[in-house]
């Protein structure tokens, strides 16, 4: 080989070395096979459909959180409800990703396997106490954390759900106290909210939500928060579902900006024919009580939303992302957690030291 030809061969391989990965990360978008996935969304779910919805569980603290809200979604035989559980475990050492289905009754070995164990009676257990109305599937998958969102993915297409309810990465104590953090599952929510082929939910339960069960005895108060657009829109689709048990009351309350032109917009008049029902109080077969409230900027809506915390075991909200309006103006630059959003986030504060517990709504992202 002369040096010319050694030299233009270097210079190609060198050039190839650098260029090809920048150019590979650019024209290749790991979101684009889910393009056909057109309209996975509650809103989009008819009323009599099946109601898909994949659970993810990370630890046992995640069981009683979930399943105690999708016993407050109120699944009956006029709106039955299908659960895909996946249980997520973080692969160690050299061993080789696992992705286990508990229906084809396969045994799992490892160290955890006394977790999914658990979360197999829990889940049948939910099912058995909603004969008929529950259709509930369970699956672990053993991966890295940094594929753990493609294993999910995947599972929300083959099922064709239409929600993905996923735990907050941190966790509190009985006493409302920060009790532990994971920057991997908070790493794992932000890519979900960015490439999920469906919508989803981040469900932040204070230590509180899996403690109070729903009983002959006992009320359960839950509020949704409507400010509008697509995310408010899909959250309050869900809490509708809510309108179904006498022991379970669902306040909407709506907050509207001073002086604003309620016909301005297309995105206004659809948030005035999903809260249409609401005002009439022609949701389900409970009473749902709706208040609006007129507010100037963020910080008077921050201050209501505070002094609400304490009259609601759960509140649901839209994320919200990037969405400027007059109700939540001067809070962005307080925002903690970008992936809970403006309200989700002023409700998950440290700083409030309450046990309401939050889910936060995005709807699916056509555009991804």
């Amino acid at each position: 080989m002369t040096d010319q030809v050694y030299a233009l061969s270097s210079v190609s391989i060198l050039l190839t070395t650098v260029f090809m990965p920048v150019l590979v990360k650019y024209l290749y978008h790991p979101s684009r096979k889910y393009a056909g996935y057109q309209k996975r969304n509650i809103m989009h779910c008819r009323r009599n459909e099946e109601l898909r919805v994949l659970a993810c569980i990370h630890m046992p603290d995640d069981i009683a959180a979930i399943t105690k809200l999708l016993e407050v979604s109120c699944p009956s035989s006029e709106r039955p409800l299908a659960i895909y559980v996946l249980h997520l475990i973080e692969l160690i050492g050299r061993d080789s990703p696992i992705f286990i289905s508990h229906q084809m009754q396969k045994k799992i070995v490892s160290k955890n396997s006394s977790y999914s164990e658990n979360i197999i009676l829990a889940f049948n257990h939910f099912k058995q106490h909603n004969p008929g109305v529950v259709l509930v599937n369970i699956f672990t998958t053993i991966s890295l954390p940094k594929f753990m969102h493609e294993d999910i993915c995947m599972l929300g297409l083959d099922k064709l759900t239409y929600l993905i309810i996923l735990p907050f990465h941190r966790k509190w104590s009985i006493d409302s106290l920060v009790d532990s953090e994971d920057s991997t599952i908070r790493t794992l929510n932000c890519s979900m909210l960015e490439l999920a082929p469906c919508s989803v939910g981040i469900l932040v339960d204070r230590g509180h939500l899996g403690r109070s069960m729903v009983s002959s005895n006992s009320s359960y108060y839950v509020a949704m928060i409507f400010l509008g657009g697509n995310d408010d829109r899909e959250a309050l689709s869900f809490a509708k579902r809510m309108a179904n048990d006498s022991n379970i009351t669902l306040t909407v309350v709506h907050f509207v900006a001073s002086g604003s032109d309620v016909d301005s917009c297309w995105d206004k008049f659809l948030d005035n024919e999903i809260l249409k029902d609401v005002k009439l109080n022609n949701v389900g077969d409970e009473y749902v009580i709706y208040l609006e409230e007129v507010v100037k900027d963020g910080p008077q809506t921050a201050l209501i939303v505070r002094s609400l915390v304490d009259e609601f075991d759960l509140i649901i909200v839209g994320r919200r992302h990037n969405v400027d309006s007059p109700q939540t103006s001067g809070l962005a630059e307080w925002i903690e957690f970008p992936e809970l959003g403006i309200m989700g986030d002023l409700i998950a504060s440290s700083n409030i030291n309450k046990k309401t517990s939050v889910l936060v709504v995005q709807q699916q992202q056509i555009d991804s």
